[in-house]
């Protein structure tokens, strides 16, 4: 029997949060300009801003977070959830490896997702965080006992691609490598009318990087398995 406590996010409070804290720095920054005798200036405003989107990030950053314990077991797979995300009532269940259809693992930018699929379409998807060093060795067994339970004709289960071994996921990669190579291009030969926000770039380019190499990685898989 193997345990894991995973640690997970929702994916749409995180957003909700990200988007939610941004514009109650704005709004406390333009209140403190307002209330404090002192001139606008850029430098300044930015500055401060950045400050208190900040400290109430770190005061909200438990909202969209879980904890959720998945179980090994001879007869399936339990999943207890530990604490629940905000305004969420999510339900304990026991998945016998009979009724599990397939299961995937997908690395992302963000968060990594494991999901699971049984044959009468029901999913559990655990989006998780950084936090969640033990996973690979959890993951490793999950798969053995798969392969093991498969090998004895009592269950069919099988390992769906993720996004980066699919054709929709080439056909971006290279779509996206194409958009990514010819912003380069521009950005470097063409003069920009206003001031170029090379900070966004960067963090434009990390992503398209990332995604590109899972999408190498996991097809090399594919052909190796």
């Amino acid at each position: 029997m193997k345990e894991i406590t995973l640690n997970v996010a929702s994916r749409g409070l995180y957003v909700l949060n990200m988007f939610g804290t941004m514009i109650a720095a704005m709004f406390i920054t333009f209140m403190v300009f307002k209330y404090l005798p002192i001139e606008i200036n850029k430098l300044i405003f930015v500055g401060l801003f950045i400050g208190i989107w900040y400290l109430v990030s770190r005061f909200t950053k438990k909202i969209p977070k879980g904890q959720v314990s998945l179980t090994i077991k001879n007869e399936g797979l339990s999943v207890d959830w530990i604490k629940q995300f905000l305004l969420h009532n999510k339900s304990n269940n026991f998945i016998k490896w009979s009724e599990l259809k397939d299961y995937m693992f997908q690395p992302e930018q963000h968060f990594n997702l494991f999901r699971v699929r049984t044959k009468d379409k029901r999913k559990f998807k655990f989006s998780m965080d950084d936090n969640n060093d033990s996973f690979d060795l959890f993951y490793t067994e999950f798969e053995q006992v798969v392969e093991m339970k498969s090998n004895d004709n009592s269950v069919e289960i099988n390992r769906a691609k993720n996004i980066y071994e699919s054709n929709y996921g080439l056909i971006s990669a290279i779509i996206l490598g194409i958009i990514m190579i010819a912003g380069v291009v521009i950005i470097l030969t063409v003069k920009p009318k206003d001031e170029a926000n090379y900070g966004l770039l960067i963090g434009s380019l990390a992503g398209g990087v990332f995604y590109i190499i899972q999408v190498i990685k996991y097809r090399k898989k594919s052909k190796n398995r």
